[in-house]
């Protein structure tokens, strides 16, 4: 698949390379290291001007090399992140297992308590989990032929 390169930025020790790939409308972000609480917005922002410019249905979170995730981090994606993609148009948001089990655990967390706590998201995103980039790709674009 071709895959169309939109970024690569540093926020402090947190590094984030995002691409595109069109044929199945989807932008990946693979995150390494730790996003501290005064580097979230601007990381978001970044991200969600792609995400207004491309319109993609599917987002991919590959935090294979992601550290643990604060909670007041947590926060702001459940209540910031996820929602501004939701009403951007996005659809699947997978997760690209975290190798860590700190990081593994605050992720499952972020998503069973905005599925619990917001209804908006809740019916919008799908959050399945996959352990390489490939089976993760291989689905959505399954789920694209699917709805088509």
């Amino acid at each position: 698949m071709e895959v169309l390169e939109l970024y690569l930025k540093t926020y402090n020790d947190f590094e984030v390379r995002v691409y595109q790939i069109k044929k199945i409308n989807t932008i990946v972000y693979e995150m390494r290291g730790e996003i501290l609480e005064d580097r979230i917005h601007d990381f978001f922002v970044d991200l969600l001007e792609q995400v207004e410019i491309h319109r993609p249905k599917a987002m991919v979170a590959d935090a294979r090399k992601m550290k643990k995730l604060n909670k007041k981090v947590q926060k702001v994606v459940q209540t910031t992140f996820w929602p501004n993609i939701a009403k951007l148009g996005v659809v699947y948001n997978p997760t690209i297992t975290p190798e860590n089990v700190p990081s593994l655990n605050s992720v499952d967390h972020m998503i069973e308590t905005v599925i619990q706590t917001n209804e908006m998201v809740k019916n919008q995103l799908t959050f399945p989990d996959f352990i390489t980039v490939d089976s993760c790709l291989a689905w959505i674009a399954h789920q694209m032929e699917q709805s088509c």
